[in-house]
């Protein structure tokens, strides 16, 4: 709602607003010249707000012309503005007037109305505002006219209409109002049929009704035909906006989500679709990470109509894990028979990579150390896959006190080579996988151990990795930091909004 406060400056949804029309006038320049300005700079502009644009209807008796397109603006989109204007004493003197009716407007300062009404230019404005507005509501009263006329005769009826008639009735082409009626899953046709049917929770809700009527043939035979009706609440409950919605050239705003399958796609997507108030948001809590791109998201600033928008715009990635980081993760702590521990390193043998390789002051090698851990080259941690042969030597020593009669039993295993000598199995090794799918690899410190089955001539094995679940979380949250950085976009935690 617009309450009218001064000649120049409104109140727009409690926001003091002027038009392009209001600066042309006071500045006396061409309309034409403004509203250009306004296009050549919209991106400047709408860096304070989304500028408004409405139409006003060729003025009655008018020859020649068209419709005007106007622009709406607030203080700061005005003081922009008229900075890419050129300065004449005109100019300046309404720059002044114009600064001035913002400060009392935003000061709840009120103009003299007998001040106002002797003063030609503040009437000649009054007058120019409230006439345009007076003809554009009439001119949108007659767009409707027909639409509602329409409705009332049909919803006025006592019987139902057949889809024809009420298209007809709603001045629309029976073939589209078909089309509509089969895309909002009110018909539908049987396979290989002619005749339109109505789908049965439509029926059952009193939408629509069928009849059936007997067609007596040119050579006397009759046929049962059945004809879909739309009854009176169909036509009350549902709006004809999908319907005109065909028509359009063009949407009127962008909607639906786009799924992209890599973090480079959903980057490139949000840049190509973004704009100053829109926002990521990033599960990183749930089982299925995510990226939630919301491009027409509410604005910043206070709760209220000016602020909202629909959040309907979107675009969704799944964050993945790599094949190689699930493989790995799969194995992880798990017990494993040597044929199970020689297909996992057969399988990732790729992965494994010598200490030589990395680079010095790597934050993986440091670690090693600190834990005192020896690095295994790849060909001994494949060579360990393929078998360990060893002996077991059990000693069993007793100690008797002969003061207290108690008996102390000492349990001894030592497991040496096949030739008696020390047994050498690695402890820890290397990897370098990506922890995400398309991500660089990552160089990661996994730990080794085995153990004898006891009473049994084999050996277990146990891959451990170091801190997997923290290895994760930092692969999304390098993620996170990537889109932030990339798109310029706020990027917050948590759930998006529902639509």
């Amino acid at each position: 709602m617009t309450i009218q406060a001064s000649p120049i400056v409104t109140l727009t949804d409690g926001i003091p607003t002027t038009t392009s029309l209001a600066i042309a006038d006071g500045a006396e320049v061409d309309h034409a010249s403004v509203i250009k300005l306004v296009r050549t700079y919209l991106t400047d502009l709408e860096e304070f707000g989304l500028v408004g644009f409405e139409i006003r209807p060729r003025l009655a008796g008018q020859h020649g012309g068209g419709n005007t397109e106007y622009a709406i603006l607030n203080e700061q989109q005005t003081t922009l503005l008229f900075t890419y204007m050129r300065n004449s004493e005109i100019v300046r003197a309404f720059k002044k007037r114009l600064v001035k009716e913002f400060y009392d407007l935003a000061h709840g300062k009120i103009i003299d109305p007998l001040q106002a009404l002797n003063d030609p230019a503040t009437m000649r404005g009054l007058l120019l505002t409230y006439t345009e507005k007076v003809i554009a509501l009439e001119h949108k009263v007659d767009e409707l006219k027909p639409q509602a006329d329409a409705l009332k005769r049909i919803s006025g009826a006592e019987g139902s209409l057949n889809i024809t008639e009420s298209a007809k009735a709603l001045s629309f082409r029976p073939k589209k109002f078909f089309q509509s009626l089969h895309t909002m899953s009110w018909i539908y046709r049987r396979p290989g049929g002619k005749q339109w049917l109505g789908y049965q929770d439509k029926i059952q809700s009193g939408l629509l009704d069928h009849r059936v009527t007997t067609i007596t043939l040119p050579d006397g035979t009759e046929r049962i035909c059945e004809q879909v009706l739309i009854t009176p609440k169909g036509f009350d409950v549902r709006s004809v906006k999908p319907l005109l919605d065909e028509y359009l050239l063009k949407p009127e705003r962008r909607r639906g989500m786009t799924a992209l399958t890599d973090p480079s796609s959903f980057i490139a997507f949000v840049n190509r679709s973004k704009n100053p108030d829109s926002v990521v948001y990033v599960d990183d809590v749930s089982k299925a990470p995510s990226l939630t791109a919301v491009f027409d998201h509410d604005e910043r600033g206070e709760d209220g109509v000016a602020t909202a928008r629909w959040g309907q715009h979107r675009a969704f990635h799944a964050i993945e894990l790599s094949d190689e980081w699930k493989a790995w993760t799969k194995a992880d702590n798990t017990g494993m028979s040597q044929r199970d521990f020689a297909e996992l390193i057969e399988d990732r043998a790729l992965d494994l990579i010598d200490a030589a390789s990395v680079p010095d002051g790597d934050p993986t090698l440091g670690l090693a150390e600190k834990l005192g851990l020896t690095l295994a080259t790849t060909a001994e941690v494949i060579e360990a896959s393929r078998g360990l042969k060893l002996r077991a030597e059990v000693n069993v020593g007793e100690t008797i006190t002969l003061s207290s009669g108690e008996t102390e039993l000492h349990y001894t295993e030592a497991h040496k080579s096949a030739d008696g000598q020390a047994l050498k199995v690695p402890s820890a090794f290397l990897i370098a996988v990506p922890v995400l799918k398309g991500a660089p690899r990552d160089v990661l410190l996994v730990r080794l151990r085995y153990r004898r089955v006891s009473g049994q001539p084999r050996v277990a094995w146990c891959v451990v990795l170091h801190h997997p679940d923290e290895v994760q979380k930092h692969a999304v949250a390098e993620l996170v930091e990537r889109v932030r950085s990339e798109t310029g976009l706020d990027v917050f935690r948590g759930g998006c909004p529902l639509k």
